[in-house]
Formats: C-alpha cells, structure tokens, sequence
C-alpha cells in the first residue's frame, strides 16, 4: 500500500475532507489461442510469438505502460521462475477489450533466455502502471513446452587428478540447431589471497553450432589433449584446484549467453601437482660420469606429457645475473610422476663440483621467455620448509615462493630450509635472548613447522609468543599497535599474542608467506581487512588505531608462515635490510629492547658527542648549531635505542598511492577504498606491499619518517652525499647519516651549487623564534615555549597536544648538564 496516498484522521478530529472516487478497474486475460498452443508445443524457432489479450474495464482509451513478466514452470518444481519484460504497453482497442505490444509488436518468448527448454509449462503477468489497478495473471498450465536440451558430463572412475579426461556431450532437439551452445570451465576464486593472473579465470571453452553434437574432452588443467600446456588463472594459489563448468546458449549470434546448467561440485577438488623429491644424482658407472637432475611430482596422471626444465647453478652464479644465461635442458615425467634429466654430460663436467652446485626446476611454459610471469607457486605445491623458490632474473633465492623455479635439496649449501634456519646460529641469536636456546620453545617451533602446532591469540605459552615477538621486531614488523613519543612504538616483545601481533603476523604474511594469510577459522584475510582504515585524532595527537586493531581477525602462525618467517630472517640478513645493515647491531638493538634497558642521557652523550660535533663542522659549519640540540633530538625519539615505529594510519594512503598512482581523499579511503583494495587486478605485489609499509615507518635515531627519503642524503659508495630511492636505505643508515637525517629534516641540504635554501619557516604571533635554525642555534632555552618552532617543524603542527616541546626543553636541559660537564664528572 502507497502511504503517501493515505490521508490519516485521529479520533475526535472535526472538519472537511476532499476525496476524488476513482471507478475499479479490472483485467481479464483470455485464455491461450489454439495457435499459440501449438506454436509453444512445436516451435519454429528460437523465438515463439505469444499474444496476450483480454477484457478491460475502466480505463481510460489509449496506450498505457505495464510491467510484462513470463512466468516459466519446470517439471518437477514448486515455484515458477520470474522474467520480466522492458517497454510492455497495454493498447485499449475499445472501452473493454485491450492487449499488449512489446516494441509495436506482440510479445515474444525466447526459448533461451526465458528458459523454455527441457519440459515445462509456460505464464505471463502484466501489471499496468495506473493507481489501484490490479495484476492480471495467467497461471502456467496451458502453454506447454517440451524442448531436450542437456549436457551429459562423463569422469573417469576414482578421484580425479591433473589430467584426467572428462568428456561433455550436449544433445538438443532440432530447434536449438541454431542456437549457439558452449561449456566454459571457471576456477573458483575460493580464497581472497588467491589473485587472479593474466589469463582470468576461464581455462577452457567449447561450443556447438549448427546441431553439431559431437563430444568435447577436457583434461583437467590442460588447454591441449596431448596434455603438454598447462592452463592455469590464479597468481596465488593455496591449496587444492576447484573448477565449475558452466553450460549455456545464445539465441542472438553470441551477444548474450544464458545459463543452462551449471554444476561446482563434480571438479573438485581436485589436488595440485606437488614437488615431493629434487635433488642432483651422479652416475659414475661404465667410466661415465653423468649428473642429473632428478624427483617426484605427485598428482599427475599417467601419461601426461608436460614438459619440464632443469638448469644447474653453481656457487659463483648464485646472487650474479651477469655470470652468465643458464644452461636449460627439458625433460618429460615418467610413470609414477618420477623424473630423472641428464643435466650435465659427461664430457662436458670438468668444472662441476657437487659441493658449490644445486639444480632448478621449472615447467618449460612458465620459465620460458614471454611465458606467464606468474611464479613457480602458482602451479606446483611443494613443501616451503624443505623447498625454496630461484629468480632467474636475480639468480638468487627468491623469499615468499615468488621466483620462477624452485631449488633441489643442494642449495641448503648456500641457503638453507627453514627446518635449518632453526639451527643457524643467527637466527637463534634473533629468536632468544643472548642467543640462549630456550629448549621447550625451541621443540614447539619445530613441531609448528612440522604442523603438529600452531600459535594463535591467546597462546598461553609467553616465552614462544616473545620468541616470536622477536622474530618479528628484527625483520621490522609491528608487535604493537601503539606509538608515543620515547616509546617503543609498534615493537616490543614483551605481552601475549593479542589483535596487535595478529595485525604484526598478517603483514609478514603478506610478503613472505601469502598463501597462509588466514584466520583462525581458515578463511583468506581480504586486502582490505589488512590494510585497514585508521585516523589520526589531533585533539590528543594519536592515531586511531587501537579501536580498529581491536576488531581485527585472528591469524596463527602456521606450518607456512613460521617457514615465512625465518626466511625473512635469513633474506632481510643476507641483503642486510636490517638495522644499520649489520646483524650485530640490530640483534644488539633487539637484546636491549627486549631487556628494556634504555641507554642513559650520559651514554647518549658519550656515543654520538665526538660524531655530531664531527659532522657539524664538515657539513653544517655555515650556520654555527649547537650540537647540544641534536643530542637532544636523539634523546626525544628514541632514548638512544632507535626502534622503527609503524604508523597503521598512514598505512592505507600509501597502498593507494602506489597502486593507483594517485593521492586518495580522507573519504575515498574510508568508503570507495574498500571495493578497490578487494579487486584482484589491483592488489600491490610482495615487493610493492612492502615499500608501502616502510614508507609510513620511521627509523633510525631521528625517526625519520619513510616517505622523508627525498630529505634524507645518505653516503654513497663514493662517499658522496645521494638521495635513497627506497625507504629500506633508512633502515640501513649508519649512526652517521642517521644523525645527518635528523638535520636534513629541518635544514635545507646545499643544493649543487653549494647554496643552502631557506629553511622551513613557523610563524608564531606572541613570539620571535620562527625557524628550527634559530632555535638550534640558541645556546640556552627559559622555557618550553623556547622550543616551540623545533617542535612543529620535527614533530608536526600536533605536537603541543603531545607535549613534544615540553619534552625537548627537558631534554635539552638533561643533554646539556652532562654535555659540558668536565669528563670524568
């Protein structure tokens, strides 16, 4: 009922109302002409033509508009399915007979898109578009159809696998001859970590025309029947393949395409190749001296002929893409998925030596040039704490299982499998406290890798959740969704595992292990989900983040995931992406954290006094500082122990930004930014995700922020003074160019021509000081409001709310009070 039209009176109410009686109105349908009977019955086309008329009663004469709606009913079901008609008008052809056109001629029903085929029985609706009158219906029963149109699947007996033959007939009376009629096969996107790569989601595709009946085979995740090409769509593949046929026709050339049947439950699942075996084997028999390359992959079947490429990587190769393009050679599997290629002949192995060698693995398609791009991971499962990815581009390890190949068992010569890293001496330094081996924590984290364990919230064992901690903090993810001035920020280790660690663990996930980026219950964490909307409350200068960090899901640390770890471990070592780019300062930085053990304001003083002085008088001795003030600094931010600090609400812009190459307003990232982060075309890659994170991530003594690089000059190889490119050249500053960040930041560099700009200028009205140069340069501060123009240009235009310059101004006086003590004293 229309409410607008009501007209409301209270008990009690007096007075006059005007009201307009409008006459009842009525349609009655005929009942279905003989003709049409018989036409519905017999077809003549894909198209039957179905006039509907009948009996009016108080409307006006001429045209009015209606909402036509074929009623179609299966056999067999209980409810007819609904499919409305656009631009239905109902023609008055007297003051009580009337009928209906569709586009000026009589309405038509399309055996395709209204679904008439198989046996059924065919109604209509119309409703005309005038106040108060009533629907007409014909309730299906006396148009009948009975049109075959089926498609019959057939699969081989027992489960099926990658290659087995499943064979789709489609038979079809004589009046879909001229239909066009095809079966697409989907893989499902069941899980939003699985991306979709450059071939989308359709695999394969066949169609009947012309009353072509004859039968399709396909091959389960092959795109020939020889079984050689591989088709695959999802860029990160977790688990096991599910495929959906869908089965449908067009009466109109292929510009639209109704579906027939359609069916998500007979392909799958299906389970995805798996490398269970890789190794190099020698064969010295007969004076020959053969390598090769051999293993197992399951859940093939027999007889497919896809083909695979092996190269060997000697030591000095390893970490150098000028060495030289890899020696490939192909080969095809053998009964029982074995493999065994000759790598190296045995005239040609003088210079092999099988303790500096490994051997590669790829399928010939992907590793070949112009192939899909997408790693190896997407098409071959394999266990990641025994096996490791190769980038030939880098001809190194590539972390994440992002690389193109895979490694044989040898390269734990040169890197080693997760199961090892547990046992490397660096790592267990990260992982504990002055690297005693904490032995009960030690034996649960092989059992997580093992899969026997996992850590969620809550874990009630403290010491494994602060190993963990540890882990993360070194490899430079968030613990702790907290920062403050002098804080530790979002790293510590102390606490258990509560949503602040689950938002810590997604993100490494995210890069090194995106195929166990799930909750507790199993389900993909969607990108939108981590990458979070946050604010920045300026009333209390903190960012909003606790209250969303709260309703952020749970993610355990898995089998994969700790295997993720410790290769981030391993990785970020190795390239030394690591505090100061040295492993012994970071894990020196990392005990002191965990211990809390924060150097004093005379420790400060004693390490950085000789360097600042130093770099004052070589790079800033036109402006004639006080050195006390970056001591100062250094006191402010870090207490001399620099921790990188994440900001959660800086996070979601520079995703965007790197995305889609452009800035997002605040509302943008609140609202649209959901849908967008969720597309899978749009999702950053491993690489890209990270440099997002670090850019809103602040280090070294200063904690400068990331997207600060352009402000940051650090020494190059030369000793020149260059502009980093990327975030990660902060975290690897030595103490020296640390200390210059923190000047840089608030004095324009000299510029080529050895001119310094004007630095960044503060206009306060009740006071003089307008510049950081001017405050750097005073030699004694009366009170807080002295440090006000330092304060906003380091720490922001919030900074009175934080109470950042009554913090500088305390510290300046601590800073000074030893800095001019005499030694000794």
């Amino acid at each position: 009922m229309d409410e607008s039209r009501l007209t409301r009176v209270q008990v009690g109410t007096s007075g006059q109302f005007e009201f307009t009686l409008v006459p009842r109105t009525t349609l009655t349908l005929d009942a279905p002409q003989p003709g049409t009977i018989q036409a519905l019955q017999s077809p003549g086309g894909l198209e039957v033509e179905v006039p509907i008329q009948g009996t009016c009663k108080n409307f006006p004469s001429g045209d009015l508009p209606c909402q036509l709606t074929w009623l179609v009913l299966k056999a067999g079901a209980m409810e007819p399915e609904a499919f409305p008609v656009a631009d239905a008008v109902i023609k008055f052809d007297s003051r009580t007979r009337f009928h209906v056109e569709v586009g000026g001629r009589a309405p038509k029903v399309d055996l395709l898109k209204q679904k008439l085929f198989g046996a059924g029985a065919l109604g209509y609706r119309i409703a005309p578009r005038f106040p108060h009158a009533p629907a007409a219906e014909l309730a299906p029963g006396a148009l009948r159809f009975n049109n075959p149109l089926d498609l019959r699947v057939t699969t081989p007996g027992g489960s099926l696998r990658f290659g087995s033959k499943v064979t789709f007939a489609a038979s079809y009376g004589r009046i879909f001859d001229a239909a066009i009629l095809q079966v697409r096969i989907v893989e499902n996107d069941e899980g939003e970590a699985q991306t979709v790569g450059p071939g989308g989601n359709e695999l394969a595709a066949f169609q009947w025309t012309r009353g072509n009946q004859a039968e399709w085979a396909w091959y389960i995740g092959f795109q020939d029947s020889a079984r050689t090409r591989m088709c695959y769509c999802q860029a990160a593949e977790a688990g096991d393949y599910e495929y959906t046929y869908v089965f449908e026709g067009s009466s109109d050339g292929g510009r639209t395409f109704t579906v027939i049947k359609q069916d998500s439950a007979l392909l799958k699942p299906i389970p995805r190749p798996k490398l269970t075996s890789f190794s190099l084997t020698r064969d010295q028999s007969l004076w020959l001296d053969t390598i090769y390359a051999q293993g197992q992959i399951e859940n093939f079947v027999e007889g497919v002929g896809v083909e695979l490429q092996v190269a060997l990587v000697t030591h000095d190769m390893v970490g150098a893409p000028a060495a030289g393009a890899l020696r490939r050679v192909t080969g095809r599997l053998e009964p029982g998925g074995r493999f065994k290629i000759e790598l190296v002949p045995w005239l040609a192995n003088a210079h092999y030596n099988p303790e500096k060698s490994f051997a590669i693995l790829s399928f010939s398609e992907l590793s070949a040039p112009g192939g899909s791009g997408m790693p190896l991971s997407a098409w071959l499962a394999f266990d990641a704490s025994t096996f490791i990815c190769f980038d030939d581009a880098a001809m190194d390890i590539a972390y994440g299982n992002q690389g193109r190949w895979i490694c044989s068992t040898e390269v734990s010569r040169f890197r080693k499998t997760p199961a090892q890293l547990l046992e490397d001496a660096t790592v267990k330094r990260v992982l504990y406290l002055n690297g005693q081996v904490d032995a009960e924590v030690h034996d649960k984290l092989k059992k997580i890798l093992r899969g026997d364990l996992q850590v969620t919230k809550d874990e009630a064992d403290l010491r494994l959740v602060r190993t963990l901690k540890r882990a993360l903090v070194y490899t430079g993810f968030p613990t702790f969704g907290v920062g403050g001035v002098g804080a530790t920020g979002s790293y510590k280790t102390s606490g258990g595992y509560d949503e602040h660690m689950s938002n810590g663990v997604a993100l490494m996930l995210r890069e090194w292990a995106p195929e166990d980026l799930l909750d507790d219950a199993g389900n993909p964490i969607s990108e939108s989900t981590l990458v979070f909307h946050s604010s920045y409350d300026g009333r209390n200068g903190a960012p909003v983040t606790p209250d969303v960090l709260s309703l952020f899901p749970t993610v355990p640390i898995r089998s994969r995931g700790l295997a993720g770890l410790l290769n981030a471990i391993q990785g970020l070592t190795q390239r030394k992406e690591i505090y100061l780019g040295s492993p012994d300062a970071a894990i020196t930085n990392l005990d002191l954290l965990d211990q809390r053990r924060y150097p004093s304001t005379r420790d400060i003083v004693s390490r950085y006094k000789e360097g600042i002085l130093r770099l004052l008088q070589d790079d800033y001795s036109d402006l004639n500082l006080n050195p006390i003030w970056v001591a100062a600094v250094i006191k402010t931010e870090t207490n001399g122990l620099p921790v990188p600090k994440f900001e959660h609400h800086l996070f979601r812009s520079y995703y965007l930004k790197l995305a889609s190459g452009r800035d997002w307003s605040t509302a943008e990232r609140a609202q649209a930014a959901q849908a967008y982060l969720d597309e899978p075309a749009n999702r950053l890659s491993a690489e890209g995700f990270k440099e997002a994170r670090m850019l809103c991530t602040s280090y070294g003594l200063g904690q400068l922020m990331g997207f600060n690089i352009v402000t940051a000059k650090v020494k190059g190889r030369d000793g020149t003074l260059v502009t980093p490119t990327h975030p990660r050249q902060l975290l690897m500053a030595d103490e020296a160019d640390q200390v210059r960040m923190v000047l840089n930041l608030l004095i324009r560099p000299k510029n080529a021509a050895g001119i310094r700009p004007d630095p960044p200028c503060v206009r306060f009205n009740d006071y003089d000081i307008s510049t950081p140069v001017e405050v750097l340069r005073l030699l004694d501060v009366e009170s807080a409001q002295d440090c006000r123009a330092l304060a906003h240009a380091y720490n922001g235009s919030s900074y009175a709310e934080k109470g950042y310059h009554n913090l500088m101004f305390q510290n300046f006086h601590e800073v000074k009070a030893i800095w001019n003590a005499p030694a000794g004293t």
